[in-house]
């Protein structure tokens, strides 16, 4: 029998000591859509998942944008034109 690879879940302080956010600045951008989500945990409790804080960490401009990069090409072309 295999067991799956725990996912432990971070507390709001362990994620700020991570990041280096400021908590008003974490959840300014989660409710933006540019962090993670936190779980509830109990009642008063919320937390988040360690693999979704590292995945964070890993792409910060990218998360939570499905197809990020995508138009990197045409945008760098844009800049580069000169104005008329």
């Amino acid at each position: 029998m295999q067991t799956q690879p725990s996912d432990p879940i971070l507390r709001l302080k362990t994620v700020l000591a991570r990041t280096g956010l400021s908590r008003s600045t974490l959840y300014r951008r989660m409710k933006a859509g540019a962090f993670p989500r936190n779980v509830q945990i109990s009642e008063r409790c919320v937390g988040w998942r360690e693999t979704t804080i590292d995945a964070w960490l890993r792409s910060p401009m990218c998360f939570g944008e499905p197809d990020a990069g995508t138009d990197l090409g045409r945008d760098i072309r844009r800049l580069g034109r000169p104005r008329s």
